[in-house]
């Protein structure tokens, strides 16, 4: 286990650990002691009770068929008496691995306090004196010392790190440390391995758990084991073997696989996308009531005294640290709260009476495709779904937009907001047909400068391409895969591994991918229309293209690809002459890279045109820059062709651009 337990000098911190005391609930562990023994013992007496009755039944009961019954009961009491048995042997195991704990959470919670106290002493710097550095216990030079001299105490203060005894300290800290750590991690895995042999023989996975293929059968409720898949299957099967599957169930086993394993369900490519919505609904709710319950547990640590020799500085970092963690959760929790009762009803759009397409109602709930905390994995949806829980036949145009870096699954709701305003104005456009539209974050996305490593990309590229390819698309309709920043390179790796998209647009992107050359090399998209569109002075990914430094960077820019056709980034309000550019908008560097998606700007409306197949505004090249006179008798100044006033949009009807007919 390598843990670096140091703060960015190098001294140990309690923060940095993986755990701390309080963590290592050794009470909860005892609570599922006991439930474990009260289940097994219930299958016990249930499992001895039936067996006496059909024993019963043999004296009374005699027919040809009888005997094959007989037979046929029998490894059913069985099973039942060796579930039974191995809910008593999974208590045994957890109640050591608890006895385990307990001492290992004494040694921690002695470690922290010593570290506290370690660190309030020599944070500051270690006050010494002459002798320490005549005894070669501090590693400065005499001139550097005179920097660290207080003349308000007696010797030279320098920085722990420079002191021999100090560092010393802090090396053997660390060492015990790491060294107590190892032991609770191995004392976890050995619990895990215990547990899994047991699953192995017979105790099913916790209900959700979203281990493909195994499931839980300790309950009759949540049994789906007699008719759902074998181990594995899941993982190895297609998306049509998955639908084939899924619709032979009855409504009722349908039902209860979402109930009994709605983790599997939810994050499951191939199934309806209502039904995903359905169980990630429960999702949803779980990972809502496990923030709870810690939120209960931070507010226990936050009251709680400080540890014996613990600092008063020490423990106010403490709780500053729990402080802000318990923000953080409040956070996620009001985010995730969201799709269970939107802050704003959405319009839903669809045909009316009167066989008009428009508004036909309004929902106060969000519809979550994925939901998978583990892997930091969500989707959202914005459309009509069928009765089946698919994309209706009438649907004409989808979208599936990956957003860019700074996106998190804890606050995604912000990232599907702008989903349903892509949702809403394609729906509104003239002429266009109806539309629906995905926002898909199907794993981490970078959340600073690691944007400039392509390796969430790696990561994410051939999950959207399944995840797409598990789409039920109704007939004749058009998909448009987008990304905006890191999420244009993630469209890149996904076509790179076989996307299949009748459009795809890059806007303020990263790059096709690292591993790309051309647009034409994409397998499945390569002869597809590709658009780009990017702010003239974007200094977030502009400064990057075609950056082919190692896996810093995202491969070659989409702007300069001979297959990809470049819009025009306009206006903040698009038929409005006067007002900013994309390119003026605050702040300087993040205004131009985001302003893109500013609802009624130029921007947007082409992402809008793209999505439905309607009318766009092609780029103002550089060869359309004009000379403007600033000011009479005075000099000329360089400017954007957008900006002249007798500037005319180059407007193109996506149709006519890809030569194929809009119908």
């Amino acid at each position: 286990m390598s843990l670096s337990l140091a703060d960015a000098t190098g001294l140990i911190d309690p923060a940095s650990f993986p755990h701390q005391a309080e963590d290592l609930d050794v009470d909860w562990l005892d609570e599922q002691v006991h439930w474990c023994r009260k289940i097994g013992g219930v299958v016990e007496e249930f499992t001895g009770g039936a067996g006496d009755v059909w024993a019963g039944i043999r004296d009374s009961y005699d027919a040809p068929e009888a005997g094959a019954l007989y037979r046929a009961m029998d490894p059913v009491v069985d099973r039942g008496r060796h579930e039974s048995n191995l809910w008593f042997i999974a208590a045994g195991k957890i109640g050591t691995y608890a006895e385990e704990l307990e001492p290992l959470r004494g040694k921690l919670k002695v470690l922290t306090g010593e570290v506290e106290t370690f660190r309030s002493q020599v944070n500051s710097g270690v006050w010494v004196t002459a002798t320490d550095v005549e005894a070669g216990r501090v590693t400065l030079e005499p001139a550097e010392l005179a920097g660290w001299y207080d003349g308000a105490q007696t010797g030279d203060r320098v920085p722990w790190a420079q002191h021999v005894p100090s560092a010393e300290r802090n090396e053997s800290l660390l060492a015990e440390a790491r060294a107590l750590f190892d032991q609770i991690e191995n004392a976890r895995l050995e619990l895990e391995r215990r547990l899994r042999e047991l699953q192995d023989d017979g105790i099913g996975a916790p209900v959700g758990t979203g281990t493909p293929g195994r499931y839980d059968t300790s309950s009759a409720a949540t049994d789906v084991s007699w008719f759902a898949p074998e181990d594995d299957w899941f993982e190895n099967a297609s998306h049509g073997e998955i639908r084939e599957w899924w619709d032979s169930l009855d409504p009722w086993q349908q039902q209860l696989m979402i109930t009994a394993v709605p983790l599997i369900i939810g994050n499951l490519n191939g199934i309806p996308l209502g039904v995903r919505a359905k169980a990630n609904e429960i999702n949803v709710r779980s990972e809502i009531a496990r923030l709870e319950a810690e939120i209960q547990r931070l507010d226990e640590r936050i009251a709680a005294p400080p540890v014996n020799g613990q600092s008063l500085g020490g423990w106010l970092a403490h709780i500053q640290g729990l402080q802000e963690r318990r923000s953080q959760i409040l956070a996620a929790i009001d985010s995730y709260s969201s799709y269970l009762e939107l802050p704003k009803p959405r319009a839903v759009y669809g045909f009316n009476a009167e066989g008009v397409y428009d508004v036909v109602g309004f929902t106060t709930k969000g519809q979550v495709l994925t939901f998978d905390p583990a892997h930091d994995a969500i989707a959202t949806y914005n459309g009509p779904l069928d009765k089946n829980g698919d994309i209706p036949d009438w649907i004409e145009n989808i979208a599936i937009h990956v957003p860019g870096t700074t996106t998190k699954m804890e606050s995604f709701d912000g990232t599907d907001e702008r989903g349903y305003e892509l949702y809403a104005a394609s729906s509104a456009q003239d002429g266009a047909g109806p539309t629906a539209i995905i926002t898909w974050a199907g794993g981490p996305l970078p959340q600073g400068l690691d944007a400039a490593w392509d390796g969430y990309s790696q990561n994410l590229g051939g999950q959207l391409t399944n995840f797409t390819a598990g789409i039920e698309r109704p007939a004749g309709s058009m998909l448009t895969a987008t990304g905006h920043s890191y999420g244009a390179a993630v469209v890149g790796k996904a076509e790179a591994a076989g996307l299949e998209a009748d459009r795809v647009l890059y806007v303020s992107g990263a790059g096709l991918g690292n591993d790309a050359r051309t647009i034409a090399d994409f397998p499945n998209t390569g002869d597809k229309p590709h658009y780009t569109m990017i702010a003239r002075n974007d200094l977030i990914t502009g400064p990057w293209q075609n950056d082919q430094a190692g896996h810093l960077g995202h491969g070659p820019s989409s702007q300069d690809d001979p297959d990809a056709t470049r819009l025009e980034t306009g206006r903040e309000v698009d038929d409005d002459p006067t007002s900013p550019t994309i390119e003026e908008l605050s702040p300087p560097v993040l205004g131009p890279h985001s302003g893109v998606y500013t609802p009624g700007s130029t921007a947007f409306k082409n992402i809008i045109g793209v999505i439905t197949g309607t009318e766009v505004e092609l780029f103002a090249p550089d060869e359309a820059h004009v000379y403007k006179k600033v000011s009479a008798g005075e000099y000329w100044e360089m400017v954007d062709g957008i900006e002249h006033p007798d500037y005319e949009p180059d407007m193109v009807d996506i149709s006519d651009l890809e030569g194929r007919s809009n119908q």
